[in-house]
């Protein structure tokens, strides 16, 4: 019986870390887009909310390689038109790590 205790805790301890560093793992996963912004795109988007419609703007912007991003308003702000630029994502943040012409 005390064998038995003691395989259980340790089975769903090994267990326990592995779902901890998976859930860790993916916490800190971060995507890099890097390339020259060649156009910045301003879309106003329309919702239907019950018996209103909302307009929301979107805000994107599109590198050499044809990868569209969509980014918060801060960085399309700060973002020129021909430069250089490395976009960091991580989660639901994005960050403007660096511009260069």
């Amino acid at each position: 019986m005390r064998m038995v205790s003691i395989l259980c805790t340790f089975v769903s301890g090994f267990l326990l870390f592995f779902a901890w560093s998976g859930y860790v793992e993916k916490e800190f996963e971060v995507i890099k887009y890097r390339g020259h912004v060649i156009e910045k795109k301003r879309i106003e988007l329309t919702k239907d909310i019950g018996t209103s419609l909302v307009t929301q703007p979107s805000y994107k912007i599109v590198f050499t390689d044809g990868k569209e991003l969509t980014v918060p308003y801060y960085i399309y702000k700060n973002i020129k038109e021909d430069r250089y630029a490395v976009v960091i994502k991580q989660k639901d943040n994005m960050t403007l790590l660096k511009q260069r012409s």
